[in-house]
């Protein structure tokens, strides 16, 4: 749970963004010291003839973290010194782009010569940690096709391509056109091939898209911000992103100012993910992840009540054609589900069971509703009977689904059964945050009790 803190009591109590415009924060690992750098822009009066005239000036101000506080300190003295200050930056993106564990820097600068100048015209910098401690840019660059109207852009990084390495996407402003170019390990090149990617990640507005390991397991996730201002979850693992259920989002129920920049840095030390927020007025807010260590779900490694069994991933659907209607299935089913069915969108992984018999485990059966297709329910033996002898004008068996342990045995995690009460017969299945939420929320499901334990 992200809870909204006191900025004074913070360590960015000293940040401060008043002479920023449009101000964005980043954060940066460098030699094992979390840095954390505002772009933006500043006003500097220019004397045009016998007038001064307004222009902007790009500005990077740096902040690392010195005893528990961000104190600003001179970029000039920095390992950032050779970023030149003072020039359009349209875009700033750090991220691993070499997976080195090194932050690269990616700059975008806009070449016009006037703030009125439309955006456009404009070229890419990409900086990494040198031998001596310095980011330097890389000579020549690792552009190649570059487009200077797509430099002058937004930009985000993200794996489009799955080959475990992050690309750069670039967007204009209004959000009508962008463009990808593929990252080869030694050169980024301007890709025409279409994207797929999950619904919810819209490639045409960079500034929604962050980055950030959210579930620290090392790997690249998403955060996307929601047109609602919600944060949306996309894990990243084997070269795809997958939407998660909100259970397993671990920034469910935070919801940011519209024109909110964010970052996301383990602030507080405690190996779970926090987030910075900061408006275009600069006011700045801190979200501090505030669950204990045994708060968090349990994993197959740090819970006991477990089993190694519980290895394979079901992933959870809804069928848009009848929302609020649900499909578990396991990943070669998914794969077909997202080729074949556009109808069910993937909410990301329910939980874990196991595909073979083993001790103490049940086998739960699929059955598929006659009276609303495209539906399903699982059940155990007991009730499996009960269906086939009393319910066959209901509900048609569709044979073994897979096994869990039987509720109340203490060997997993326990799942709820929900029955939608405005689509009788149509089922849902909640682990407990979930469940409490749908109890609180969603008077129209209605419990039935705990239905299995499984792994999450």
């Amino acid at each position: 749970m992200l809870e909204n803190k006191d900025i004074s009591q913070t360590p960015f109590a000293e940040v401060s963004t008043g002479r920023l415009s449009f101000p964005a924060p980043h954060f940066i690992e460098i030699d094992g010291q979390s840095v954390l750098l505002i772009t933006g822009r500043s006003e500097v009066p220019l004397l045009v003839g016998d007038q001064f005239i307004t222009v902007f000036s790009g500005e990077i101000e740096y902040y690392p973290l010195v005893e528990g506080e961000y104190v600003e300190a001179e970029l000039e003295e920095s390992p950032l010194q050779d970023i030149e200050n003072g020039r359009r930056i349209v875009d700033f993106t750090v991220a691993d782009f070499n997976n080195d564990d090194i932050d690269d820097i990616i700059n975008s600068i806009n070449l016009t010569e006037s703030d009125r100048d439309p955006l456009g015209s404009g070229t890419i910098e990409y900086y990494q940690l040198n031998s001596n401690g310095l980011y330097q840019p890389l000579a020549p660059s690792p552009f190649t096709n570059l487009n200077q109207e797509d430099a002058g852009q937004l930009q985000t990084a993200l794996d489009v391509n799955g080959d475990g390495l992050l690309d750069l996407v670039f967007a204009t402003v209004e959000g009508d056109s962008s463009t990808i170019y593929l990252n080869n390990g030694d050169t980024f090149e301007l890709s025409t091939a279409e994207v797929n990617l999950p619904e919810g990640i819209d490639l045409s507005n960079p500034r929604v898209i962050y980055s950030v390991d959210g579930d620290n397991d090392g790997d690249p996730d998403l955060v996307v911000k929601q047109e609602d201002n919600s944060l949306a979850f996309f894990r990243y693992q084997d070269g795809q992103y997958t939407a998660v259920a909100e259970s397993e989002n671990p920034f469910a129920g935070v919801n940011v100012v519209e024109t909110n920049q964010l970052a996301f840095s383990d602030t507080d030390g405690d190996t779970d993910i926090d987030l910075l927020a900061i408006e275009d007025n600069g006011n700045i807010s801190y979200y501090e992840n505030s669950l204990e260590e045994n708060d968090n779900p349990p994993t197959e490694d740090d819970d006991p009540n477990t089993d190694s069994l519980l290895d394979t991933s079901i992933n959870r659907f809804q069928n848009m054609d009848i929302p609020g209607t649900y499909l578990y299935a396991g990943e070669s089913e998914s794969e077909a589900i997202r080729e074949d069915f556009p109808d069910f969108t993937e909410e990301g992984l329910a939980f874990k069971v196991a595909v073979e018999s083993g001790e103490d485990l049940i086998p739960l059966y699929r059955f598929q509703s006659n009276t609303t297709p495209g539906t399903y329910l699982y059940a155990g033996e007991s009730e499996r009977i009960n269906i086939n002898d009393n319910f066959t004008e209901e509900f048609t068996e569709e044979g073994l689904a897979f096994y869990v342990y039987g509720a109340g045995t203490g060997q997993g995690n326990t799942f709820y059964r929900f029955q939608n009460e405005n689509k009788p017969g149509t089922y849902l299945f909640a682990g407990e945050a979930e469940r409490e939420s749908i109890l609180a929320d969603f008077p129209n499901f209605i419990e039935e009790g705990a239905a299995f334990e499984v792994g999450v």
